[in-house]
């Protein structure tokens, strides 16, 4: 778009679309066309058991933007001024964004709102250290640099409300993409640049070796591989030391899966893995809330919790009115 006559009055755009680009391309239509994002408004448009989204990590909701003529030329600002501004937005809004009971795609989407609007306001502002990826215009700041804070933002929110013991370790950056990865797809296959959108927020590069430990990546698709596919593959192993807080979980749940649950604590013994730790026991705690119903990976997992903690398995709130059919043939 280009601006050819001053906008008059208020436009409500529906949009609903993960791809970065695509809220990049409109964010800057509407800008360059005169108008500011004033507001966002999520509005649940698709059935949890629509057949098309079944499965997929498919957003739930169309976003509302409403954008409103701007009365003045937008203000650049220092971009760590800017960021700063986008970030407090971003976690004024989470809890409206709560009250609407929005799926983890959803609330990642809902979040750019806020991070537009700012942006809009301070449009033309550009970056102090250069960005290599842009050799165009290095210094440019893009919409998609308000919506990777917004998305880090929520990722941070979302840590904390999967496990808020799981948040407060430190983690490597392969555990928390894992984890947080399959909470935002239900353990689908998610749009690489999905993915890499958020590998970056966390500081996991997905060319890297340790990324490939726990993905397949088949063209523009990215499936995150579950504890007995790395078990199979000979990525983790009984017979070596864990890399990571997820290797010594997935090993400990694929022992289980393949034995059972007391060959698991005999392998976390011998190896000197602390079960009773903040940081393995905030892992799985993590793990089994992201898990969905039916994944392989869930039932050698919850029976795994009750040997070493003695108590039910955690939960997501989706699941806590439902029976749990995951024990093992000879658990009580």
């Amino acid at each position: 778009c280009r601006r050819v006559i001053k906008p008059e009055g208020i436009m409500t755009v529906m949009f609903t679309h993960k791809s970065t680009d695509a809220w990049d391309a409109l964010t800057v239509a509407l800008i360059e066309s005169g108008f500011g994002i004033t507001r966002t408004w999520p509005v649940k448009t698709e059935a949890d058991s629509s057949i098309h989204i079944m499965d997929r990590a498919a957003a739930r909701s169309t976003i509302l933007l409403v954008c409103r003529p701007r009365a003045d030329n937008p203000t650049p600002e220092p971009w760590h001024v800017v960021e700063s501004r986008i970030a407090r937005a971003v976690r004024a809004d989470i809890p409206t964004l709560q009250d609407y009971g929005l799926s983890p795609v959803d609330q990642y989407l809902a979040a750019f709102g806020p991070a537009l609007q700012v942006i809009s306001e301070h449009w033309g502002t550009e970056r102090a250290v250069s960005n290599p990826d842009r050799p165009n215009n290095e210094f440019a700041v893009t919409p998609t640099d308000a919506l990777q804070v917004a998305r880090r933002e929520v990722l941070a929110h979302r840590t904390r409300e999967i496990s808020q013991s799981w948040a407060e370790s430190t983690g490597d950056p392969v555990t928390r993409f894992y984890i947080l990865a399959q909470d935002g797809s239900g353990a689908a296959t998610i749009p690489f640049d999905e993915a890499n959108l958020f590998a970056r927020a966390i500081g996991l590069d997905l060319s890297s070796n340790e990324a490939k430990r726990i993905l397949v990546t088949k063209g523009d698709k990215v499936t995150l591989k579950s504890a007995r596919d790395r078990l199979a593959e000979n990525i983790i192993s009984p017979q070596r030391p864990a890399q990571t807080a997820l290797d010594q979980v997935h090993t400990a749940i694929a022992i289980t899966d393949r034995h059972d649950s007391a060959a698991a604590l005999e392998w976390l013994n011998m190896q000197h893995h602390n079960p009773q730790g903040p940081e393995f026991k905030g892992t799985m705690e993590a793990l089994i809330r992201v898990t969905k119903l039916g994944h392989e990976d869930l039932r050698p997992a919850n029976n795994l919790w009750r040997l070493l903690y003695e108590e039910p398995p955690p939960v997501p709130p989706t699941q806590m009115s439902m029976l749990d059919p995951d024990l093992e043939p000879n658990a009580a």
